[in-house]
């Protein structure tokens, strides 16, 4: 991911919608960049803005602890939080990604996703609690996703 992402207020207008696919399952909508397509500006609903700042919050908690965990950060990705706004969020894009549920016939999707349960699996970290509580589901969340250039499982919001 790039390390020197936009200052959101300074640079928004180099962002672009694009509602028809990135309608963020009706928290908000992605808008992105042309120039840094690994960025997203998060806008979020009126009627969703209570909770923006809980699913930034997780983003960033479990961001750290997986990066720290050397069996974790190998096979999992959590989308980094960069700034936060009054109703916006610049975070993380992977634009190759698709959701982990519909990726699982991929063998290497489906070995990292054990790996990721193992690796979580007696983790009592709070950050990490609520992620495995997802992630061990039938059908993950569709808030997890595979990216097939990272060959990671990558999670995109906290919420």
């Amino acid at each position: 991911m790039s390390t020197a992402p936009y200052r959101c207020q300074a640079q928004v207008v180099d962002f672009i919608i694009k509602k028809d696919v990135y309608n963020d399952m009706g928290k908000g909508l992605l808008f992105l960049s042309e120039n840094n397509p690994n960025i997203a500006l998060k806008r979020w609903y009126q009627k969703r803005i209570s909770d923006l700042n809980e699913s930034a919050t997780i983003l960033e908690d479990a961001g750290r602890v997986v990066r720290r965990d050397p069996a974790l950060k190998n096979t999992l990705d959590v989308a980094k939080v960069y700034e936060k706004g009054p109703d916006w969020v610049l975070r993380d894009f992977y634009p190759d990604s698709l959701h982990l549920k519909d990726a699982l016939d991929n063998p290497k999707a489906a070995s990292a996703l054990e790996r990721t349960r193992n690796g979580l699996a007696g983790n009592q970290h709070p950050a990490l609690l609520d992620l495995a509580k997802r992630l061990n589901r039938p059908k993950p969340s569709a808030n997890f996703h595979w990216s097939p250039a990272n060959e990671k499982i990558i999670w995109i919001d906290g919420l």
